[in-house]
């Protein structure tokens, strides 16, 4: 699924692929690398990446995003 966003003051945008046999489980994709993954937990969604950790901001965007889908 397609993705657009903000972060830092600057538009990205990448896809979320779902991980297959994982259940609810997504890695961002930008540019065809690796950026993050996204996880339904039974907290809610949680977005996170290496580099910088749980990005709740990012979480709550995605999992609105993914939810949306059919």
């Amino acid at each position: 699924m397609q993705v657009t966003f903000s972060w830092n003051g600057k538009e990205h945008t990448g896809t979320l692929k779902p991980v297959s046999g994982a259940g609810n489980v997504y890695h961002l994709m930008i540019r065809n690398y690796y950026q993050g993954q996204l996880v339904r937990t039974s907290n809610g969604w949680q977005f996170s990446t290496q580099k910088l950790g749980y990005l709740p901001e990012l979480a709550s965007v995605f999992g609105k995003l993914v939810d949306k889908q059919p």
